[in-house]
């Protein structure tokens, strides 16, 4: 199980290391985020836990929809 976890991190630094070289390229700053929440909250600033439907992610502030395949606005 220990290498299956390693492998998985080492990809996940990998991916991480590949984005933020590719944004440095373009001129775009990478931003990190804490995670927690991030289902539940909108572009607008809400946080709400009713804002998160299975696939969808609906704002009960601002009416905004998104379709959970994509990331929450």
């Amino acid at each position: 199980m220990e290498s299956g976890r390693n492998l998985h991190n080492w990809l996940h630094y990998q991916l991480q290391h590949f984005i933020e070289n590719k944004a440095k390229m373009v001129g775009i700053a990478v931003e990190y985020v804490n995670p927690e929440h991030t289902s539940q909250t909108c572009k607008c600033g809400h946080v709400d836990k009713r804002n998160s439907h299975l696939n969808n992610f609906h704002c009960i502030n601002v009416a905004i929809k998104a379709i959970r395949t994509s990331v929450p606005p």
